[in-house]
């Protein structure tokens, strides 16, 4: 089984020898933000043992689960309004590394573990001799592994994590199910009905009554009932409403309260007693899951029918992707054009320029790799403006499908409001905008980002008519698309997304060994692994860096160590590094251009990187 990740197995009580003589039932629980470890899910696993399934919790978060004090700063009741202000206060301080968490291990990740563990029990069972091979498989999801679970569950292909074209993962474009039923509580992140329509087996919803705006909250259910009935719902699917309990009830409610205790109880009855309905022998296959391939390409066939018709039975969000300044009084002079294959903002010179050695009608091209607002932020466009009066041929592509965060959610994190109580309503509402930006990073990654902002920068460099190679292009990426334009900048295979991706997808992007761009530069950027990140990069670099800067990004601070770095041959030698006092996160593409220091340093760093631009791609 050693195309897994590490997982906790749990065999039933009573006849294991004799179980591991023939062919199993299984239950895999794909786990919330808090892993494999969490003694909650373990005591679960045992309690699916006690029903006769063998229980495999796998590690889908790769040793990198949220750390369980985080659960109990969520969990904590502090005492009057200093006490709420004061849980909000480390809520915020911890939003930051969540939201890198949550970009860290999206369906990229978590899905291809999933499916590994579960066609690898199909196949061989596991590497202890007291796991036998499965006869049936089932998936339970809780919280952040619903998603996980309902994508094991269904035709891939049709649900929002697919992916399109010839670098798409095998994971993204898989069409059959893995498993032979699902079963979900507090459900996050599913795109609805799209992710629940692509479902192929009988599925049960565990939903609670209040549930956060991420989830799946129980008064949807007359209108999943609605579209089971038009067939956008396979007819096996479940509901199940439980009264009086929050998100998260089911793997860690609050069991010292009799509601709460209920209801967890009753979740775990409701899914064995589902899945017992439909468990039956190898040969009756009727219309359920069609046969997969394993690991090794193996075929195995599914292995549940129904016996019985069916029943109708606060984090705050983090600076760096929240705060921001429209600058006003100006227009966007360009257009948006088909660049790619995708809609892009592309703005030219008004007058066309030879390169400042004087070296030729060559077209200089800059990429700009947006933040989470996306190529339609005022901003980032007047920004294209001011390169292409600078000369060069700027395009904006839009990497994110039409899917930018709101830029209300700015003005929000900008405003000032007065007094005590106008504080506490900014942290509530900011508190409410943070699931569905946690739901947002899980599906904007690189293999989704990737090979977009590769065909706009392969377009430009072969649609002159000088043909292929005829453009020079630099990219440039701001916050959260600083690490996407590093990846164009090297040599992919060396960086920790390839490194993430390995063995879960053949894709272009990630095999990449060449860069596609002649020259970098990123301004604050985010996310970054380093020094590996940065050591992959094979192009002339310029990072405009932040004095004050967040956790996710590379403060200047660390200028003496990117210089030791440089020195030892870590990074190219082509590398170049400038520290912006006395500004934050965000300045030069939405800071506050009514603070002096930060309009100066937004302006210098524009002119930083043309500078630089025309030294290294004369």
């Amino acid at each position: 089984m050693a195309s897994c990740c590490c997982r906790l197995a749990i065999a039933p009580r009573t006849a294991v020898a004799a179980a591991s003589a023939e062919p199993a039932k299984y239950v895999v629980i794909a786990t919330d933000v808090f892993g494999h470890i969490l003694p909650n899910v373990r005591l679960l696993a045992d309690a699916f043992a006690d029903r006769g399934y063998y229980c495999v919790v796998p590690d889908i978060v790769a040793g990198d689960p949220l750390p369980l004090t985080i659960m109990d700063l969520v969990a904590s009741k502090p005492a009057g309004i200093a006490g709420g202000i004061a849980k909000a206060a480390r809520l915020a301080f911890a939003a930051p590394p969540m939201i890198g968490w949550f970009a860290r291990h999206g369906d990229a990740s978590a899905a291809p573990a999933l499916d590994a563990v579960v066609q690898a029990l199909r196949s061989e069972g596991g590497s202890l001799p007291s796991l036998p091979t499965a006869r049936a498989v089932a998936a339970v999801g809780y919280c952040f592994g619903g998603r996980y679970a309902v994508l094991a569950a269904a035709d891939v292909s049709k649900s929002s994590a697919a992916r399109r074209g010839d670098s798409a993962p095998a994971w993204a474009t898989r069409t059959a199910p893995l498993v032979d039923a699902v079963a979900v509580a507090h459900p996050s992140r599913l795109t609805l009905p799209a992710d629940l329509t692509a479902v192929r087996v009988p599925a049960l919803l565990c939903l609670a009554e209040k549930e956060m705006p991420v989830g799946v909250p129980a008064s949807r259910i007359a209108e999943l009932e609605a579209w089971r009935a038009a067939g956008t719902l396979d007819a096996r699917f479940e509901f199940i409403d439980y009264k009086g309990v929050s998100h998260g009830f089911a793997v860690r409610g609050n069991e010292d309260e009799e509601t709460v205790l209920q209801a967890r109880d009753k979740a775990l009855r409701d899914m064995c007693d589902f899945f017992d309905r439909f468990a039956t022998d190898l040969h009756h296959l009727g219309t359920m899951a069609q046969p997969v391939a394993d690991t090794a390409g193996t075929p195995t066939a599914s292995t549940l029918e129904p016996t019985s018709a069916p029943s109708d039975g606060d984090d705050d969000v983090p600076e760096c992707c929240r705060t921001g300044y429209f600058w006003a009084g100006r227009e966007p002079q360009g257009t948006v054009e088909q660049v790619g294959g995708v809609a892009a903002y592309v703005a030219r010179p008004r007058t066309p320029t030879a390169p400042p050695s004087g070296g030729g009608a060559q077209t200089r091209h800059v990429v700009i790799v947006t933040d989470v607002f996306g190529h339609t932020l005022p901003n980032v466009r007047l920004l294209a403006d001011a390169f292409a009066d600078r000369g060069f041929v700027c395009t904006v592509p839009d990497i994110l499908g039409g899917d930018a965060i709101k830029v209300e959610l700015a003005d929000l994190a900008a405003s000032k409001p007065a007094g005590l109580f106008g504080a506490v309503s900014k942290a509530a509402r900011m508190a409410m905008a943070l699931p569905p930006m946690l739901g947002w990073f899980s599906r904007h990654d690189s293999p989704s980002i990737m090979p977009v902002l590769e065909a706009v920068v392969r377009e430009l460099r072969g649609g002159d008519s000088g043909g292929a190679d005829s453009s020079k292009v630099a990219v440039v990426g701001y916050c959260f698309g600083g690490l996407y334009a590093a990846l164009a900048a090297g040599d992919v295979t060396k960086t920790a997304a390839a490194a993430k991706a390995r063995g879960n997808t053949t894709a272009a992007w990630a095999t990449r060994t060449e860069p596609l761009a002649d020259a970098f530069a990123a301004a604050h950027p985010s996310r970054l692994t380093l020094p590996t990140d940065l050591a992959a990069v094979r192009v002339p670099t310029l990072l405009s860096l932040a004095e004050k800067e967040l956790s996710v990004g590379v403060p200047a601070s660390r200028i003496s160590e990117l210089e030791e770095w440089r020195a030892a041959g870590t990074l190219d030698a082509r590398f170049e590094f400038v520290e912006y006092k006395g500004v934050s996160h965000g300045f030069a593409v939405r800071g506050d251009e009514h603070d002096e220091v930060v309009l100066r340093a937004r302006d210098k760093v524009l002119r930083d990187m043309c500078d630089f631009f025309d030294r290294v791609m004369p």
